[in-house]
């Protein structure tokens, strides 16, 4: 609910596992791309080093090796990373409490029972957007996730951007 007064946004909302699943997913896109590329390089150069080289066998055979070889290892490490964020998430009795958040100038502030955190804007290193949801992060692998479900209008979610562009330097915020 966006205040007019004060440039302010009020949002609340659970985040649910379905939320919790497409933060991970995102927060570990870039890892799991880098991973893919490199295991394919160290694959091809693991066969070049044992097996004899010539360009013909580099990319008819060693290629789609390496392919299939890092394609397999990466789902693997993908289907762990899922069995670990659902661990992760079942543990975590406050990230499936009711949140409520008001967002201003100042900073956010995170409500959830009788407890409140406030975040300044300079504890936010980095912000993106995706299609669901937004990611604050407020240190490298710890990030204040807000579902765009929580927001009550498609206003109050400009408000917030506007907030967002206002408050962080524009190399931290990566937002439509």
């Amino acid at each position: 609910m966006l205040s007019k007064e004060s440039n302010e946004v009020a949002i609340n909302g659970i985040l649910t596992y379905e939320d919790f699943k497409k933060y991970t997913k995102y927060h570990q896109q870039k890892i799991v791309v880098n991973y893919f590329f490199v295991s394919i390089i160290v694959s091809m150069a693991v066969f070049s080093l044992i097996l004899p080289v010539s360009l013909f066998l580099l990319f008819l055979v060693y290629l789609p090796l390496s392919l299939l070889i890092s394609g397999a290892v990466t789902l693997t490490f993908m289907l762990m990373a899922r069995l670990l964020s659902r661990r992760e998430y079942k543990s975590d009795r406050a990230a499936k409490s009711e949140m409520s958040y008001v967002i201003n100038n100042q900073g956010i502030l995170q409500k959830r029972g009788k407890s409140s955190t406030y975040f300044e804007w300079d504890d936010i290193i980095k912000a993106y957007e995706n299609k669901e949801l937004f990611r604050l992060y407020v240190s490298k692998s710890k990030a204040i996730v807000l579902p765009k479900r929580f927001f009550s209008t498609k206003d109050d979610i400009e408000s917030f951007k506007s907030i967002l562009r206002e408050n962080l330097d524009t190399k931290r915020v990566l937002i439509d």
